[in-house]
């Protein structure tokens, strides 16, 4: 005999024969939308029509008794749910801490049974080799900037929530050269390697004063990112064919705008003159 339940899920209770007498007790999974059977054992000469189910709260506890309140039969359900992030205790997207400190990552997800979480590093996901809802730093350096991810995993399956760790300091600068020289009307490359979090604006100050961000008829202004895992670029300037006169020659500053700080490094530019 089978009898129908539906509160949300369609479970069939199937009534077997045979049976000591004991009650069975049973635990099942199942997943959220699916259809089960639950088990209900009789006893020799008992007649169907005088067995039923009852639950005391719905999807967790279910019993097969008689009329004469005999149990046959304890189930437990258990709802299987794909984990899910629980925000209430989980890090924001975007983490800041100064270089040198301790920071903190956290992630908490819902799902039943209860997820495992693990960590990875990087766009690529690479395994960092740590488990658990916290992923600790500590005298954090620069290079530790970077996306981190954490993954809680079921046998249902799994759910990744991004974290995107930005490690906080001041601005540096470094020229590739400290001296350069050239022959009037030729040609030069400047280069410097900025950094920092923030970086606001990196530019070179020509000569006489004049700030250099963008491409003009005497000077090419280039810049492009200089690091995998730290707000760094590289910064170069390089003169144009034949412009190079005698008022080009001198100091030429690579400066970069941080928090409350402006870095700077100067390259000098000396003529290289024929010898006599």
């Amino acid at each position: 005999m089978e009898r129908y339940l539906l509160a949300g899920y369609l479970l069939v209770g199937l009534l077997l024969s045979g049976g000591d007498g004991n009650p069975q007790q049973v635990i099942l999974r199942v997943r959220r939308g699916e259809n089960i059977m639950l088990p209900c054992r009789l006893t020799s000469g008992l007649d169907p029509d005088t067995v039923s189910w009852v639950t005391n709260t719905f999807a967790t506890n279910y019993t097969c008794t008689t009329d004469q309140q005999v149990v046959l039969s304890n189930v437990q359900l258990l709802i299987l749910v794909a984990p899910k992030i629980d925000y209430g205790g989980t890090s924001s997207p975007e983490v800041n801490v100064d270089e040198g400190g301790t920071v903190e990552l956290t992630c908490a997800f819902t799902g039943e049974p209860v997820p495992n979480i693990t960590w990875f590093r990087g766009d690529d996901k690479q395994p960092t080799g740590i488990t658990g809802s916290k992923l600790v730093l500590r005298d954090v350096k620069r290079y530790a900037t970077d996306v981190y991810t954490c993954r809680g995993e079921n046998s249902v399956s799994y759910e990744d929530y991004k974290i995107n760790l930005i490690v906080r300091f001041p601005v540096e600068v470094d020229v590739m050269e400290n001296t350069v020289y050239v022959k009037r009307g030729g040609i030069f490359t400047l280069a410097c390697i900025a950094q920092g979090a923030p970086l606001y604006e990196t530019y070179w100050v020509y000569v006489h004063g004049q700030k250099l961000t963008s491409t003009t008829w005497k000077y090419d202004f280039n810049m492009e990112p200089a690091g995998a895992h730290i707000p760094a670029k590289f910064v170069t300037l390089a003169t144009r064919k034949g412009t190079l006169t005698v008022f080009d020659f001198g100091p030429y500053r690579c400066e970069a705008k941080g928090e409350g700080r402006v870095a700077k490094a100067t390259v000098n530019v000396v003529e290289l003159k024929e010898p006599n």
